[in-house]
């Protein structure tokens, strides 16, 4: 019962479904013992019956490879220049932000209780099933890991889904943006030299 009520609220069939792995494993006589007060065997059914008790969790991944610029290092304005690990940290900020949150978790529907939670439940539920991994270093690629634990495989993948939709869509923004910008540098300066 101790490991069930760590990783969350037990089901509403929690005792029938105890008493049904105890039966099970063996376990039913020494229910009321302490797990100290077993012997190894008994330990190890325990913990695997416990291991039944807990709620699935399904955990889907994505991995983003950044790409540096196209532009060659002597030709690129000062403003054009971004560091990939940079680039992650601010896709990250904009891709955690409440509102994306809050829009996936209702839109996908993704907990079960969704109707009875506030905002800043789902905010931070959706923040503790993520988690988001960043690596960079010289003559390396630079590479982001997104993985979401959901209840169902659908779910968690649509969130990663989701969550690299908006990456993709952020990016193909800023790109936009500064090669606008970069053009602009560009017509500046030939304007200059004419």
């Amino acid at each position: 019962e101790f490991v069930v009520r760590a990783y969350g609220s037990p089901a509403e069939n929690f005792a029938a479904r105890r008493e049904e792995l105890l039966r099970r494993f063996g376990l039913w006589p020494e229910r009321d013992k302490l797990c100290g007060q077993l012997s190894k065997g008994m330990r190890q059914k325990t913990a695997i019956a416990a291991a039944f008790l807990l709620p699935a969790a399904y955990t889907a991944r994505a991995t983003l490879i950044v790409e540096g610029s196209q532009i060659p290092g002597p030709l690129q304005p000062p403003s054009v220049v971004a560091q990939s690990l940079e680039k992650l940290q601010i896709a990250e900020k904009n891709l955690m932000r409440r509102v994306n949150l809050l829009d996936i978790a209702q839109k996908l529907d993704v907990f079960g209780n969704l109707k009875n939670m506030t905002p800043d439940q789902i905010v931070q539920a959706m923040v503790a099933n993520t988690i988001i991994t960043k690596s960079a270093g010289r003559g390396e690629a630079t590479i982001m890991t997104l993985s979401y634990t959901g209840e169902t495989g659908p779910k968690a993948a649509a969130v990663v889904n989701e969550y690299v939709t908006i990456i993709l869509s952020d990016d193909a923004e800023n790109r936009t943006k500064t090669s606008e910008a970069t053009v602009a540098f560009f017509d500046a300066d030939v304007k200059r030299l004419d």
